[in-house]
């Protein structure tokens, strides 16, 4: 039997119904295929990002580790030369009178004097210095330190001032136009940042 005219459109109607949803399901999956790409490529963008931000974190954590144990290691070097000098001061300030009188004698040689000036001790030395290098004489409040001044020359009248000094050994020289602090922490002072890297290599010869 022959189709009538409207089961025809109707045919066609599905045929194209049909069509179009096998072209829709087509278009749904190349757009859901291109997101699922696009989504892919984001995550594998973010992925290497984070890797790359892992690295230099890394990087730079481990360099800052780095910096601060050298700074650590530096500071223990300074700290023990420090010590080596904490001792020296110790050792100095128990000379023996024989050895404080050639020290004494020899600073003051070593600097171009009047040979007129004063000479100032800590309390705890001062008694010390004028048993070893006065006879007990004065010249108002100052000893005369005719002991030394007879060790060291004709052109020499050092005195002993009454005025303590802040140090905790040695002397100070007292002039009319200038001073010299003699004092053993000055004086090793100088010397600790003089030869501070002779002593650290002598003292950390196998390096860090």
């Amino acid at each position: 039997m022959a189709k009538t005219i409207y089961e025809k459109i109707a045919d066609k109607a599905l045929k194209d119904a049909e069509e179009i949803i096998r072209l829709g399901r087509e278009k749904a999956q190349k757009i859901e295929e291109e997101i699922i790409s696009e989504a892919e490529a984001t995550i594998r963008k973010n992925l290497e990002r984070a890797r790359l931000q892992g690295e230099e974190y890394v990087k730079t954590k481990t360099t800052e580790l780095e910096q601060k144990a050298k700074q650590e290691i530096l500071q223990a070097k300074k700290d023990l030369i420090s010590s080596v000098f904490l001792s020296a001061l110790d050792e100095l300030n128990a000379l023996s009178d024989e050895k404080l009188g050639e020290l004494v004698k020899k600073l003051i040689l070593s600097e171009k004097l009047k040979g007129n000036e004063l000479i100032l001790v800590n309390a705890r030395d001062r008694e010390r210095y004028i048993r070893l290098f006065s006879e007990g004489r004065k010249d108002g409040e100052a000893i005369i330190l005719d002991k030394l001044n007879r060790s060291l020359g004709k052109d020499f009248n050092l005195r002993l001032g009454s005025e303590p000094a802040k140090i905790s050994g040695g002397f100070l020289i007292v002039g009319d136009t200038f001073d010299v602090d003699m004092s053993f922490e000055t004086l090793l002072r100088g010397l600790e940042e003089k030869h501070e890297t002779a002593i650290a290599e002598i003292l950390f010869a196998r390096g860090e």
